[in-house]
C-alpha cells in the first residue's frame, strides 16, 4: 500500500483487490499484515466491502448516476498483469466514488442552510468556531459529520476562515471541485460553470474532474485558480487580495478593468440589470474603489469618472451608453 495514502484510500484498494480476485500468497500476507496494524484498518475495509455489495444489488443505471455518468471503456492491455492492474484501478475508483456518495448521504450531527439575498451579505460562526462570511446571492448548506465539515456551495461567494480540527477536514462542495483543507483562511466562487478559489492563509488541496480524470492541485497563500465546467484546473497564478477580497470590508476594487468586467460584477449585487449599449463602451476601462451598500449609487456614478451617459428602461435596468462626441 502507499504510504501517503489515507486509511480509507487504503481500503478502497484493497477491496478492489479483493473483489479482482487471484491474490498472490504474498498479497494476502500484506493484506493480513496491513488488517492487523490498526484497528481502523479493519474497520474501515469492512465499510469498503459492504459498499462493493450495496453497489452489485443496485441498477446499473443508478450505480452510473453516483459515479457521475457512464463509467469509461476499459483498456485491453496486451498483457495479463496490465490488464489485471486496469481492473483494479477502475473498480477503486468507482468503489471510492460511491463509498463518498454515500458517506454525503449519512445523516450528519448538525446541518444548517444559509442564504444572502442580492446585494446582501451575512457572517456566520459555526459550532466548531469557524468563521465564514456570504457574499451576495449566495446559498450554501453546512453538514457537520463525525470525520468531516462539509460546506456544499449551490451559488455565490464565501470566504472561510476554518478552526483546525485533526480528526476532521473541513470540505467546500460545489459540485465543479471539492477543496479540502485542515485550518486555513479561503475564499470560493461560483458562478455558472466557474469555480475559483483563493487562500489568503495556509494552503489547501482543490480536486475536480471525475475519479478517472482526476485533478489535484495543491494552493499556497497568495495564489489562486479557475476550475472549468469540465473539470480542468488553470494554473495556479498570485492574487491582488486587496481588489479580490476587498468585498468582505464591503468595497469594490478595479484597477484598469474593462467597463465589460465592471458590468459583470455590479450586476451580481443589482437588482435591476446594468447593461452595456455595446462592445466599444465594454472597453472603457475603470480604476475605482466603491462601497457596496450602495451598487445603485456606484452606477450613478459612472459618468464622473466615464465618458458614458446612463439611460433608464423599460425593465429598470439601466443601459449605459458613449457619451455623444466621444464615439
Amino acid at each position: 500500500m502507499r504510504g501517503s495514502e489515507g486509511i480509507a484510500d487504503q481500503a478502497i484498494r484493497w477491496s478492489a483487490r479483493l473483489h479482482a480476485g487471484g491474490l498472490t500468497a504474498a498479497e494476502e500476507a500484506e493484506l493480513a499484515s496491513w488488517r492487523r496494524a490498526h484497528p481502523d484498518h479493519e474497520h474501515e475495509l469492512q465499510i469498503q466491502l459492504a459498499v462493493q455489495q450495496a453497489a452489485s444489488a443496485l441498477p446499473r443505471g443508478l450505480v452510473q448516476r453516483l459515479y457521475g455518468g457512464e463509467l469509461p471503456q476499459r483498456p485491453v492491455p496486451g498483457r495479463r498483469r496490465a490488464l489485471r492492474a486496469g481492473a483494479l484501478a477502475l473498480t477503486a475508483g468507482a468503489a471510492g466514488a460511491l463509498a463518498w456518495t454515500l458517506r454525503d448521504h449519512a445523516p450528519p450531527e448538525y446541518f444548517a442552510s444559509h442564504t444572502t439575498p442580492k446585494g446582501g451579505r451575512e457572517h456566520v460562526t459555526l459550532p466548531d468556531g469557524s468563521e465564514l462570511v456570504m457574499n451576495t446571492d449566495t446559498r450554501l448548506d453546512v453538514a457537520f459529520h463525525p470525520d468531516r465539515r462539509l460546506v456544499t456551495l449551490y451559488q455565490g461567494e464565501a470566504l472561510f476562515d476554518v478552526r483546525p480540527d485533526p480528526g476532521r477536514a473541513f470540505i467546500v462542495d460545489s459540485a465543479l471541485a471539492r477543496i479540502r483543507v485542515a485550518g486555513t483562511r479561503f475564499n470560493v466562487r461560483r458562478e455558472h460553470e466557474d469555480v475559483q478559489v483563493i487562500v489568503q492563509v495556509g494552503a489547501v488541496l482543490v480536486q475536480s474532474g471525475r475519479w478517472w480524470r482526476r485533478h489535484d492541485t495543491r494552493l499556497e497563500a497568495g495564489q489562486g485558480l479557475h476550475v472549468q465546467a469540465d473539470g480542468s484546473q488553470s494554473v495556479p497564478r498570485d492574487i491582488n487580495m486587496a481588489a479580490d477580497l476587498a468585498w468582505v470590508d464591503g468595497r469594490l476594487v478595479f484597477r484598469d478593468v474593462p467597463l465589460a468586467r465592471v458590468a459583470i460584477e455590479l450586476n451580481r449585487y443589482l437588482v435591476a440589470p446594468l447593461r452595456l449599449a455595446d462592445e466599444q463602451v465594454g472597453r472603457l476601462r475603470l480604476s475605482a474603489s466603491f462601497w457596496l451598500d450602495d451598487p445603485e449609487g456606484i452606477v450613478a456614478g459612472l459618468p464622473a469618472v466615464l465618458p458614458v451617459v446612463l439611460a433608464r428602461q423599460a425593465d429598470g435596468g439601466i443601459l449605459v451608453a458613449r457619451a455623444p462626441g466621444n464615439v
